[in-house]
């Protein structure tokens, strides 16, 4: 009898192993029978599933984005924790997730090459990235209402704590050497200066 496959979870696995293809090859050097020698199937069969690199790109990039704002949501949930915990919680989330996934570099490293060179593609990293930043505005416009964290400019911390997670993340990818523990240690210290 031939196997049953459920289509939106193959989909998922295709997008999950696309993204280490594409962190490994780059964007552009990436071909789809790389993504389907990875996967274990044939170009065929991968079309069964996607038009285009491109396609699978943005699936693979939306499919992980929407994975970390799930993980996000259980702690925005989370009414034990504080704003700045909540805050601490989703920059360590991001820096493991880059540590044990590496997906996150691709989200930099792809943004700044297709920014110039394929425009659509592009921004839509962006706008998606542009949800982890407002998640860090909303977190801290709610802390200062709440009197846990001092009066600031919102969008602009907002912007910096997600600068701080890009920076981090960049670190992570360029120095073998980088102690996690330690930097993370260091972002709490930062991050407590926000604490009213």
């Amino acid at each position: 009898m031939p196997k049953i496959v459920n289509y939106i979870e193959r989909k998922e696995e295709i997008a999950k192993e696309s993204i280490k293809v594409f962190i490994d090859k780059g964007y552009y050097e990436t071909k789809l029978s790389d993504i389907a020698n990875k996967c274990g199937i044939g170009r065929t069969t991968l079309y069964q599933y996607f038009k285009n690199k491109d396609e699978i790109f943005k699936y693979a990039i939306n499919h992980t984005i929407d994975s970390m704002r799930d993980s996000f949501e259980k702690i925005l949930e989370n009414s034990n924790l504080t704003f700045i915990e909540k805050i601490k919680k989703i920059i360590y989330s991001l820096a493991k997730e880059y540590k044990y996934n590496n997906s996150i570099i691709i989200f930099i490293e792809l943004w700044l090459i297709l920014k110039r060179e394929n425009k659509t593609i592009g921004e839509e990293i962006q706008n998606r990235s542009l949800e982890i930043r407002e998640l860090f505005k909303e977190l801290v416009s709610h802390g200062i209402k709440a009197n846990e964290i001092i009066k600031v400019d919102c969008d602009s911390m907002g912007n910096t704590l997600y600068a701080l997670v890009e920076s981090f993340v960049l670190q992570l990818s360029l120095n073998d050497d980088f102690n996690i523990d330690d930097h993370l240690n260091n972002v709490d210290i930062l991050i407590d200066g926000l604490r009213k």
